[in-house]
């Protein structure tokens, strides 16, 4: 398909030195991509080692800066970046010619990488669709994100709407958002802060949630052997049930409830509203100035 709504500018530097400074560059080619909005709602790209930096702007227009980074020339030559679009879809394709990389330390020290680089400004009304294997992404400004974090990392600012997330061994940042809700966080962690509405979670196995500030209610599924810490929030705290794992609770202007407790941990403090555990397993229980009701089971 022709991609009318794209006028590729093309620039290409080739150079020994690195592009950015934690991540080697021995050979680069930058592409710039001039983008008009039209049609397009949304934009998509799943990225591997590679990082990507998106600010949304008030315009129709946008435009992507794209740079190629390899140990040689032929890396370099097998990299390529390339659009269609699909309805109100906008898609970045990132090839990486089928190979991993490599970086070998010590007496053999050699390296052999192909990844790409992404800068860009987009139409704040854009929605970002974004899969995060072992690179990093940026977003910020934009009416909503919806992400999938391996073993890479994910910060979002200043998203009007919903920001959603599945958390692998990864770690996801989400500071000013609408509405955010989180599928499940394996090994990896989650921090939020700052949200105008609520904050929904599946599950957590061994990883951590840190939420702030929230103004609606928090609810989670299940804690099996990780964390989650909430503090400042405006509505009730809902948790269906903890394993092993630990929840602490401060400053909540609702109420607090958990239905079932395993081997794990409850501490809540600063709760205007009520206390309820219904189920307790061996684990403890800890509360502090609760203003209502407090309903915890004897064991």
């Amino acid at each position: 398909m022709k991609n009318k709504f794209l006028l590729p500018a093309l620039s290409v530097l080739l150079c020994s030195t690195a592009a950015y400074a934690d991540t080697p560059c021995k050979m680069s080619k930058d592409v710039t991509l001039e983008l008009t909005s039209a049609d397009i709602q949304e934009f998509q790209v799943s990225l591997g080692p590679d990082g990507l930096d998106l600010e949304g702007h008030a315009s129709n227009q946008g435009e992507l800066r794209v740079r190629y980074c390899a140990s040689d020339q032929n890396r370099l030559d097998a990299l390529e970046a390339k659009t269609s679009q699909r309805g109100h879809q906008l898609m970045l394709e990132l090839d990486h010619g089928g190979r991993s990389n490599v970086f070998r330390t010590g007496l053999f020290r050699s390296s052999d990488y192909g990844y790409f680089q992404i800068q860009g400004r987009v139409p704040e009304s854009w929605t970002i669709d974004v899969t995060v294997g072992s690179g990093k992404a940026e977003i910020e400004n934009v009416a909503a994100v919806s992400a999938v974090v391996g073993s890479g990392e994910l910060e979002v600012d200043q998203v009007r709407g919903l920001v959603s997330a599945q958390v692998g061994s990864g770690k996801v940042d989400i500071e000013r958002a609408g509405q955010v809700q989180i599928g499940a966080i394996g090994s990896g962690r989650a921090e939020i802060d700052h949200v105008s509405n609520d904050v929904e979670v599946g599950s957590i196995g061994s990883g951590r949630l840190e939420a702030d500030n929230v103004k609606g209610d928090v609810s989670i599924q299940s804690i099996g052997s990780g964390r989650a810490a909430l503090e400042d929030i405006g509505g009730n705290v809902t948790v269906r049930s903890i394993g092993s794992g630990r929840l602490t609770a401060k400053d909540i202007e609702g109420n607090v409830l958990v239905h079932t407790s395993g081997s794990g941990a409850i501490t809540v403090t600063n709760v205007a509203g009520d206390f309820t555990l219904r189920s307790k397993g061996s684990g403890k229980v800890s509360h502090t100035n609760v203003s209502g009701t407090v309903s915890v089971p004897n064991r």
